[in-house]
Order: C-alpha cells, then sequence, then structure tokens
C-alpha cells in the first residue's frame, strides 16, 4: 500500500499520502486500541472487534489501480496509459496526445525481460552501501518505536490511558515529520528527529524516581522523535531505490524493521533488572543510527530514479578494515544462580514495585559464585574472600552492571575488530601481533589496581581491544603462541588443519580448566586477574623465534626477505629449496598490481563474494551467540559451580580433536553442518527432560557445547580457505565481527532464563540449526587451494553467477611453491 501510493502519487501528494493520509489513519487506530480494550475485557470479543474492520477493504479492489511504474517496467503501456489518462480526466487534466516516447519505449524492451533478484540489492557498492545503512536504520528504528510503545504498561498511573497517550502523540509526530519532508532535506529531518528521541530517552535516567510526571513526559517526546523519523523512514528509503527493486528494497528494509519488532519485547523485559536500561539501550542506538543517517544521498527535490544508474550516490563510503579473532578466555563467570527463586518472587511480588522483593541476577566478575541481594543488601558467600560484587556493591539495583562490563569486553573486541585488520595489513602481522599483546598485558595488569567498577569497565573494553587485535595477526601468521589460531599463510593446507584444530584450540581447552582451578585457590579477585595476566610476559621471547608471514612479505613486494624464510623453513625441515623461488615474470606481475589496496567494500565486489559474506557473518554470530552463551550459563546448571566450569572446558577437548578428524577427511560443508544441527538439536531436547533428572540436563547442555565448539573450531578454517589473499584478512575480520556482536548479546540470552528456564536453549538450539541449514549453501573448500584474487573464490552451491573474464583456476591454482608450503612447518 505504502509502496504504490508512493509510485501513483506526484511528489507533493505523496508526502501528504505517506505521512498524513496513512499514518493518521494510523494513530486513530491506534487510539481506538485502548479504548477498545477498556470496554472490552474478554480477549476473544476484543480480537474479533478488531479483526472486523477488514472486511470493509473489500470494495477497495474496484476502485485503486495498479501502480502506472510498474505496469511500464513489465512493458504493459497500454494499461499505464490507460490508468493515466483516467487519472487526468477526473483531476481536469488534458493528456498529451502520445504519453510515452516511441524510442524511449524502443530502448526500454531489452530491459522488459529482466527480472530482479534480492542480490540486486547489492549489484554496485553505491546501492550495496545504501541497502545496509537502510536495513541497521530500520532495524533500530523499529527496536526503538516499538520498544517505546510495549512499555507504556511499565510507566507511571494507568495502562488504558497511557496507551491512548502514546497513541495521541503520534499524531503531531506525523504532521512535524509531514512539514520537515515538505520543506527541508530528509537527511537532516530525519537525523535531528532521531537525535532529539534518542537524546531524550537517554536523559530519562537523569530524573529523580519522584519525578513520575516528567519521566513519562519525556517518554512521550522521545516516542515523538522516534515516530517522527518512523514516519519519514518511508518516505525516504522509497525515493533512494530504483523502480526495478523499490519494491524489493521496502520488502528488505520492512523484514528488518520487523526484526527489529521482534527483538523490542526484550528490551522491554531488560527493565525488570533495572528499569533505566532499556531506555539506555534504545536511546544509544537511536542517536547511533541519526549518526548514520547523515552519510546517506539527498532525495529532497530529485526525481525518483528508474534505474541503478540514476540512484543518488552516498556522501561517503565507509573504508574500514576489520580482523579475525577465535575464542576468549573467560576472565571472569556469569551465574543465575537462584533462578527458581527469582521466578517465585516474580509471581508473588506482582503487586511490588522494581526496588523491593524481586530477587536479582548478578555476574560476578572473577568468580563464579553467585550472590544473592535483597532491598539493597548483599550476602558474601562462604567460598570467596574478595568479589567485585560486594566490593561495589554490585547487587540489587546495581546488578546489571556486572553482564554490561562483559558486553563492555565484547564491545571492545568488536571496536578492536574495526582498526586491527588493517594495521596488520599494512605494519604487518608480526609487529601487530606483540604490539597488541603488550596492550592486552599491560591493561589487564593496570586492572588488578581498579580502584571503582567505572575503571574495571574502561581496562576491560581495552583489554578486550588488544586481545582481539593480537588475533589479527596471529589468525593470519599462523604461529604457535597460544593466541593463534589459524595459520593461513605460512603452513601447508595439512599443518593448517592440525594447527588450528589441536595446535590451538587444546591449548585453549587446557587454559580454559585452569581457570576454574584457578578462581577455586584463589579467592581474591585481584590476585586471581593477576594470576590470569602474568603469563603473558612468557610470549616475550617468542619475538625472536616467530618470523613475518611471507605471503604478507610478497604482498608487500619484499621478496627476498620472503624468500629467506622460505629457505630457513625448508632447510629446518630437511627439504631442498628450488634455486629460483619466484618467477621473474610473476614477480613483475605482482609489482604491477601491489599498489592496489582493498577496503571492506571489496567483500561486496561481486554477488559471489557479497553472498559468502553475509552468509559468514550470519553463521559466525549464530555460533558465537551459541557458544558463549553456554559458557556463561554453566554456573546455572545443577552442582557445583566450579565444576561445572571445569567440565565445560573438558567437553570442548574431544570438540577441537572430533573436529581436526573431521577437517582432515570430511568435506568443510557437512562436517560444520553436522556439528551444528547435533549442538542445535540437542539444545531443542532438553525441554522435553523432567526437572527432576538434572544430570541428564547436564550431560545434553555439554553434548550441546560439544557440537557448537567444534563449528566454532571448523569455522575458521573453513572461512578463512573461502577468501582469497588479497583479503582474507579483512574477511575472516568481518565474520569475527559479527561474532563479537553475538558475544555481547549471549549474556542477555541467558538473562532470559529468568523468565522460563528453557527459554535460552530453545532460541540458542532453533538459530544453531538454521545456521547449519544455512552451511550446507556455502562452496566446499576441502581439497582446494587457496584462493589468491577475488575472481578465483569458489563459488556458492545453488546459484548460478556470470563467470568472471579473468578466472584462472587453472593449473596456477596450486599454493605458491606447492613443494614448500604443503611440506613446511615453521
Amino acid at each position: 500500500m505504502q509502496l504504490e501510493g508512493t509510485e501513483i502519487l506526484g511528489k507533493s501528494v505523496r508526502i501528504i499520502f505517506s505521512t498524513l493520509g496513512v499514518c493518521i489513519f494510523f494513530a486513530i487506530g491506534y487510539m481506538l486500541l485502548p479504548l477498545f480494550a477498556y470496554f472490552i475485557r474478554d480477549w476473544r470479543m476484543l480480537l474479533l472487534a478488531l479483526t472486523v474492520p477488514g472486511l470493509f477493504c473489500i470494495p477497495l479492489w474496484w476502485i485503486i489501480p495498479e501502480s502506472p511504474r510498474w505496469l511500464i517496467s513489465q512493458g504493459r503501456y497500454k494499461e499505464a496509459e490507460a490508468i493515466i489518462r483516467k487519472a487526468a480526466k477526473m483531476n481536469g487534466v488534458s493528456a498529451p496526445a502520445d504519453l510515452f516516447d516511441t524510442v524511449e519505449m524502443q530502448d526500454s524492451k531489452p530491459q522488459q525481460q529482466q527480472k530482479a533478484i534480492l542480490l540486486d540489492l547489492f549489484r554496485t557498492r553505491n546501492i550495496a552501501t545504501i541497502t545496509i545503512m537502510s536495513l541497521l536504520l530500520w532495524f533500530f528504528t523499529s527496536i526503538g518505536y516499538f520498544g517505546l510503545s510495549l512499555s507504556t504498561p511499565n510507566w507511571h498511573g494507568n495502562a488504558y490511558l497511557n496507551c491512548f497517550l502514546s497513541a495521541v502523540i503520534e499524531v503531531p509526530a506525523y504532521v512535524i515529520a509531514w512539514l520537515l519532508l515538505r520543506f527541508l532535506p530528509r537527511r537532516y529531518s530525519l537525523s535531528g528527529t532521531l537525535f532529539l528521541g534518542g537524546g531524550v530517552v537517554l536523559f530519562i535516567q537523569l530524573v529523580p524516581a519522584d519525578f513520575n510526571i516528567l519521566s513519562v513526559c519525556l517518554v512521550m517526546l522521545g516516542k515523538f522523535g522516534i515516530t517522527a523519523a518512523f514516519s519519514m523512514l518511508y518516505v525516504y528509503n522509497v525515493e533512494l531505490y530504483p523502480t526495478l527493486v523499490r519494491n524489493m528494497a521496502v520488502g528488505a528494509t520492512s523484514t528488518a524493521s520487523r526484526l527489529g519488532s521482534i527483538i523490542a519485547p526484550y528490551f522491554v523485559y531488560l527493565g525488570a533488572y533495572d528499569r533505566f536500561l532499556p531506555y539506555i539501550l534504545m536511546g544509544s542506538l537511536t542517536v547511533l543510527i541519526g549518526i548514520l543517517t547523515l552519510f546517506l544521498p539527498e532525495s529532497y527535490g530529485s526525481p525518483l530514479p528508474e534505474s541503478f544508474e540514476q540512484m543518488l550516490k552516498v556522501k561517503w563510503e565507509i573504508q574500514v578494515g576489520v580482523c579475525s579473532h577465535s575464542f576468549q578466555t573467560q576472565q571472569n563467570c556469569s551465574s543465575l544462580k537462584g533462578r527458581r527463586g527469582f521466578e517465585k518472587e516474580l509471581n508473588q511480588g506482582k503487586h511490588l514495585g522494581h526496588r523491593r522483593c524481586k530477587e536479582r541476577v548478578r555476574f560476578h566478575l572473577g568468580s563464579a559464585k553467585a550472590f544473592r541481594g535483597r532491598e539493597g543488601k548483599s550476602c558474601l558467600s562462604e567460598r570467596l574472600s574478595s568479589s567485585l560484587s560486594p566490593q561495589w556493591n554490585l547487587v540489587c539495583d546495581n546488578d546489571w552492571k556486572g553482564p554490561f562490563s562483559t558486553s563492555l569486553f565484547f564491545v571492545g573486541v568488536l571496536l578492536g575488530s574495526f582498526v586491527s585488520g588493517q594495521l596488520s595489513d599494512k605494519f604487518g602481522r608480526k609487529n601487530v601481533l606483540f604490539a597488541t599483546l603488550a596492550m592486552q598485558t599491560g591493561f589487564s595488569f593496570i586492572q588488578v589496581f581498579s580502584t571503582s567498577w567505572e575503571m574495571f569497565s574502561v581496562f576491560f573494553l581495552l583489554v578486550g581491544m588488544g586481545q582481539i587485535s593480537n588475533y589479527v595477526a596471529a589468525f593470519v601468521l599462523g604461529t604457535k603462541v597460544l593466541l593463534g589460531t589459524a595459520c593461513t599463510e605460512i603452513l601447508g593446507k595439512s599443518i593448517r588443519v592440525l594447527f588450528c584444530t589441536l595446535g590451538v584450540c587444546i591449548f585453549y581447552a587446557f587454559g580454559y580448566m585452569l581457570l576454574p582451578l584457578f578462581a577455586y585457590f584463589i579467592r581474591d579477585w585481584r590476585m586471581l586477574l593477576l594470576a590470569l595476566t602474568l603469563p603473558g610476559l612468557l610470549c616475550i621471547p617468542l619475538w625472536w623465534v616467530i618470523p613475518e608471514s611471507p605471503r604478507w612479505l610478497i604482498s608487500q613486494g619484499r621478496f627476498q626477505e620472503a624468500e629467506d624464510i622460505i629457505r630457513k623453513a625448508a632447510k629446518t625441515n630437511g627439504i631442498t629449496a628450488p634455486d629460483v623461488i619466484f618467477d621473474p615474470s610473476e614477480l613483475q606481475d605482482t609489482n604491477s598490481q601491489k599498489q592496489q589496496t582493498y577496503t571492506i567494500l571489496d567483500l561486496m565486489r561481486t554477488r559471489n563474494i557479497l553472498t559468502i559474506t553475509i552468509m559468514s557473518v550470519v553463521i559466525w554470530m549464530i555460533i558465537s551467540v551459541g557458544y558463549f552463551g553456554l559458557s556463561l550459563d554453566t554456573p546455572n546448571l545443577h552442582g557445583d559451580v566450579y565444576l561445572n566450569c571445569f567440565l565445560s572446558a573438558v567437553i570442548e577437548v574431544p570438540a577441537y580433536i572430533i573436529s581436526w578428524l573431521l577437517l582432515r577427511n570430511l568435506p568443510r560443508r557437512y562436517s560444520m553442518a553436522a556439528a551444528l544441527f547435533l549442538g542445535g538439536c540437542v539444545l531443542l531436547f532438553i525441554q522435553l527432560v523432567p526437572s527432576y533428572l538434572r544430570t541428564l540436563s547436564i550431560l545434553l547442555v555439554m553434548l550441546g557445547k560439544f557440537g557448537i565448539t567444534s563449528a566454532f573450531s571448523i569455522v575458521y578454517v573453513y572461512t578463512a580457505e573461502l577468501y582469497p589473499t588479497v583479503v582474507r584478512n579483512m574477511g575472516v575480520g568481518a565474520s569475527s565481527m559479527a561474532s563479537r556482536l553475538g558475544s555481547i548479546l549471549s549474556p542477555y540470552f541467558v538473562y532470559l532464563g529468568a523468565y522460563d528456564r528453557f527459554l535460552p536453549y530453545i532460541l540458542m538450539g532453533s538459530l544453531t540449526v538454521l545456521s547449519g541449514i544455512l552451511t550446507l549453501f556455502l562452496p566446499e573448500s576441502y581439497g582446494m587451494p587457496l584462493p589468491d584474487t577475488i575472481e578465483q573464490m569458489l563459488l556458492v552451491k545453488g546459484l548460478e553467477y556470470r563467470p568472471a573474464s579473468s578466472s584462472t583456476r587453472d593449473s596456477k591454482a596450486e599454493e605458491e611453491n606447492p613443494e614448500i608450503f604443503k611440506s613446511t612447518a615453521f
């Protein structure tokens, strides 16, 4: 309806239709909702009363015409002309004798057969950038709008009146949106309303608890800003896309909006832990997308584009490097102990305020023992002599700070992902590896002397940045340092798989097992953090052992240094290197290309690499949610919390061994899909286990962790093998960035267990099975050489692509100097 009205109506009427015509009537219907609910208390009758008006739309079939623009794009000129002439006659306008130019129709005929598909939204860098930015805008605007709408029953006063006021405030919002769209540029209008809505919502936390009316007014003002933005977003988004894909683009962004509306209720639920937390999150996200809006093109006063070439250009294209990342060494244990008691008190305290009888859930950094607080009091566990929670009063109304600190660590990891990729590409893997190792160890040491929760959290964020940054170089470099994950550029194919799964991951599991042992014997959190920090000093001597990546040196034109490293490695392994390692003509070709630089937008250069990137991002994010969600959930299992944490680490050892065997002998796609199906199905099965069979529940959780851990190990090798050398670090980094988003969300998946103890397992299990299905569409890299260029990449299964003219997967497809790289271990 929105799309058809936009394409049929002229520019001035289009704005009135979108803002006043549709939205005002929506607001009126919204206002009727609380009135209906107030007088009709039976939900069946209420639902029936809200459904019957839909029947009044049936006669509109004979009134509303088809979109002439769409008919023209399909070559149906006669029908389009008839509709236009009828409209002209109704408006008292004389239509010209020839509505369509003959030459124009002739030029359009070759394009009539062209069918648009979803991937056309990523055909060019410009439309791909607009699509990604639009998806984010719709997603976060939807979270803010529906989050504030759904939170109305939680406001002070009558729920029906609050809902009615929430609807009434939309009327002036739509009027203001219409005026802004009519007289001011789209970008600044949309950005201004988002800044207003987000800024006001952030300000709510500063209002004293006694000023209830002021809080409600601020929420209404925030709803005003976000509603105005939502209204303008429909018009703005339609004007950015050409006719051929306009409907598809609006559908894609609307899907993102629906995802935001699905998540919105959980933002509201976070108010059970801190009543300001939903507003802080929604306000921050709204301000963030307000900034993002400023980079979209300006469509004010411009005609609707008909083709991709006519689209307006993005004001600024983001060019950032991202890096890879592996598992985190947990320096904290999350706890949801006493969850059943929490549910019981929720039921008993339904008429009590937020700060009274609800038993709260806390995370305790540096310990694995839960605390319970009531009326601002905390109870120190007998097992701990020093914990962050009682020391800084992270209980009751402050218990949200624990998981927030955990998320801040992962936010640091995410921020590090944005910069470390290009640092390692520019300065070398080895230099960045050791510089960021020093950063991680140094800030972790300073963290020991934290005097407040704020200081601790800031340094925790910096530790996360350093931790992910040293993984950038370690992933691509392929060293034997504990913080490495894969060996994509130094080691040969068989050793690469062995190093990834057993060399790194097994040692990670050993470190993971030591964590609960350290925590059990070292009860002071400062001493525990110090004990976890000092091993970083053991990496210093490795500077004289680990070489630079020969592939990186070659990409920089430093062929002599690369040759020296290869000859030294060959000598160490008892292999005779050939006299000429690099062909002179190959060196000349490389020299002519070495000045070429790549950005993150090169991951969207072709449909194939774009599809692989999108699928990889989704898979990494879901696996990360499952892995960290299960890891953080171990204290909630029946039995001793230290033992559960230890078992959660132990189960990873066979998982890594199995993943190594799978990578060594079976195709990548089926191996990873099977591991994901195993982990996801087992988690879904947990809800069927009777509550008294606690041991069986623990075994199933461990089996689910086994499957997801295996998949997490495989995905590092698999993703690295899919991307070519020129963007491998960036491609794996983009996936890792998605993984960090998953890790940021994972603590809140665990928190959902406060409402239903099976809900986290149902969500994580369903998403894991979904990612397993998605994996089956990725190309198979088993037995294939690493691609060096984008044209050499394997093609996604089930999709047809036009082959690039420069594709060269021939005898030169083998890795450079295969005898050296296949047989040499550094």
